[in-house]
C-alpha cells in the first residue's frame, strides 16, 4: 500500500473510531473538534495499539494531515478502548 504525499500538517485531534473496514485494511475516525472524517489504514503509525486491536467507538488521539485524497491520521494512539458492540439477533428472523 503506497502512502499518500502529505500536503499539509493540520495538527493533533481527538476522535472516535466510526468504522473499521478490515477487508481493505482501512478505517474512519470522527474528529470531534473539527467535525470531519479522518481516515487511517494498516500503514498508519500506531503508538500503543495496532490496526487489528481497534474497535468502533474507541477514543483515539491522532496527528491529522491533509493529502490529495483527504484527511488522514499520520499517527494514532488509543486513549480509551470501548468493548466491541454486540449485535442482538431477533429469534423471529
Amino acid at each position: 500500500m503506497m502512502k499518500e504525499p502529505i500536503l499539509e500538517v493540520i495538527g493533533t485531534a481527538k476522535g472516535s473510531v466510526l468504522q473499521m473496514m478490515p477487508e481493505i485494511n482501512f478505517g474512519a475516525i470522527w474528529d470531534k473538534k473539527n467535525k470531519r472524517e479522518v481516515y487511517f489504514s494498516i500503514v498508519t503509525e500506531f503508538s500503543n495499539t495496532s490496526y487489528s486491536e481497534l474497535n468502533e467507538g474507541d477514543i483515539v488521539e491522532m496527528l491529522v494531515v491533509r493529502t490529495q485524497r483527504g484527511f488522514f491520521a499520520k499517527n494514532l494512539s488509543l486513549k480509551e478502548a470501548r468493548p466491541p458492540q454486540e449485535v442482538e439477533i431477533s429469534p423471529s428472523l
